[in-house]
């Protein structure tokens, strides 16, 4: 291990983005290590790390091979689909075939809305009204109402990007 491998961190994303470019430009080949060595020359640990890192994560695939004391060896790398999926704009394949379905069953949907009416500026017979009539809305009726309801919040939301940043706080630069 070079001395500049042990002051700096294994992990870098530049590396990452690099690796998993060069290796979508030779899908579905693996590619060769030969020119990393080169680029990265007194790195060769850090090139493994970020490999291996890739790998856990399932956006390539390689085979680890034991070497003397601690130090391993892979196989060439080669992209998978979800790397492939990880690198394009749209999210590729993986976007449209992770869709994700959310059901609420009847009584939690009705729940949250008779919830939602009790903390109503309401007179309590109105609130009290809409709860028997809420309860008595057969399951088929309050399903078909269900898009309608969600239709109604999103267009509802008074700072759409204020919301968003609250529900994916990470996700701001």
């Amino acid at each position: 291990m070079t001395e500049a491998e042990k002051h700096s961190s294994p992990l870098d994303r530049k590396l990452q983005t690099e690796l998993l470019k060069r290796m979508a430009e030779i899908y579905p080949s693996h590619l060769s290590m030969s020119a990393f060595e080169k680029e990265y020359s007194g790195q060769h640990r850090k090139v493994i790390a970020n490999i291996c890192y890739l790998m856990e994560h399932g956006l390539c695939t390689a085979q680890i091979i034991p070497e003397i004391g601690w130090e391993v060896e892979l196989t060439p790398p080669k992209i998978t689909a979800k790397g492939l999926d990880f690198l394009a704009d749209d999210g590729g394949l993986d976007a449209i075939l992770s869709v994700v379905t959310v059901r609420f069953d009847a009584d939690t949907l009705k729940g949250l809305l008779a919830a939602k009416i009790d903390e109503a500026d309401a007179p309590e017979e109105e609130k009290t009204f809409f709860k028997k009539q809420l309860e008595a809305l057969p399951d088929a009726a309050l399903k078909a109402g269900t898009s309608e309801i969600v239709k109604l919040g999103v267009d509802h939301i008074p700072n759409i990007f204020h919301w968003l940043r609250i529900l994916f706080p990470h996700a701001q630069s």
